[in-house]
């Protein structure tokens, strides 16, 4: 990639994970869990799970995948760049929802409660490629966000696992839905 291209892929790539960060805003739902995997050189996706502000719908299930494969190669060079257009490009953004079941996510929430891991991390670590987690719990006025590089941190193992059982649930219930 040539300098200028760079630095706009830069800027389009902060504008998709911005909405990943920013994750689902749907009407009548508070999101409860929100888990993202940033890849270096790979498709980021989040999966959020979102609850009902009234009792009477289900909650849902939100998969977001940003396409850097896809478009990383409307970046490679001038050429290629310019055939895709000269407005601003979008972010190629796959987004899935589906309404799930109450009992996962009761038993998610539950498992949620009772999660303690230290504040402080005293060895952090380092990495340069690999994969970024973040998970956040909770929402609206109040939530928990942590982050780590590739392998959760000592004393972080249970929110490893929170991220990994709400991955999988939202994979499983996307996929069975579509």
């Amino acid at each position: 990639m040539e300098k200028e291209q760079l630095l706009e892929f830069k800027l389009f790539e902060d504008e998709a994970l911005a909405r990943l960060h920013t994750g689902a805003n749907r009407k009548g739902y508070l999101s409860q869990f929100r888990a993202i995997a940033l890849p270096s050189f790979e498709d980021c996706r989040a999966y959020e799970i979102l609850l009902p502000t009234s009792n009477s719908v289900l909650a849902i299930a939100v998969r977001t995948i940003w396409r850097r494969s896809i478009d990383i190669e409307k970046f490679v060079d001038p050429v290629v760049r310019l055939k895709t257009g000269i407005c601003p490009l979008q972010p190629t953004i796959e987004e899935a929802q589906i309404g799930i079941r109450p009992e996962p996510v009761t038993k998610l929430l539950s498992t949620a409660d009772i999660v303690t891991v230290p504040a402080h991390i005293t060895n952090p670590g380092v990495g340069l490629d690999g994969t970024s987690y973040e998970l956040v719990l909770g929402g609206h006025f109040v939530e928990a966000r942590f982050k780590w590089w590739s392998k959760a941190p000592r004393g972080w193992e249970p929110l490893s696992e929170l991220f990994g059982e709400i991955e999988a649930l939202v994979e499983t219930t996307v996929v069975a839905g579509t």
